[in-house]
């Protein structure tokens, strides 16, 4: 279900013509990149392509790790930016320098306990 809101907000964040930037975190960027390409696998679907039109992903920045939506065909204007649309990471990872609107911290710490 998180990963269905993640994908409603992009959405409707592109179709306000605002930029969003996700930044997931769980204790290990396995966990968080799974998460990325389940959201990403979502922007692509045909359902969600007929609700927002303007989204599709970007060409340049593709990886599960770190990517993002076409800001160009979205009409968002994102200079001076560093635009990404979800970019994921271990909490060893480095995230200090990723400036974001919303952080999730999803499984932060594994124990079996």
């Amino acid at each position: 279900m998180l990963c269905l809101l993640l994908a409603w907000l992009i959405g409707r964040h592109a179709l306000a013509g605002k930029l969003l930037r996700i930044l997931y975190v769980s204790y290990n960027v396995d966990v968080s990149r799974n998460k990325s390409t389940a959201i990403k696998t979502l922007v692509c679907t045909q359902e969600f392509q007929e609700i927002f039109p303007m989204v599709r992903l970007s060409k340049t920045r593709t990886s599960d790790e770190l990517w993002s939506i076409d800001w160009d065909h979205a009409g968002i204007d994102v200079r001076g930016e560093d635009a990404f649309t979800v970019a994921c990471a271990g909490l060893k990872g480095t995230i200090t320098s990723k400036r974001s609107n919303l952080v999730i911290v999803d499984d932060a710490i594994k124990s079996a306990a």
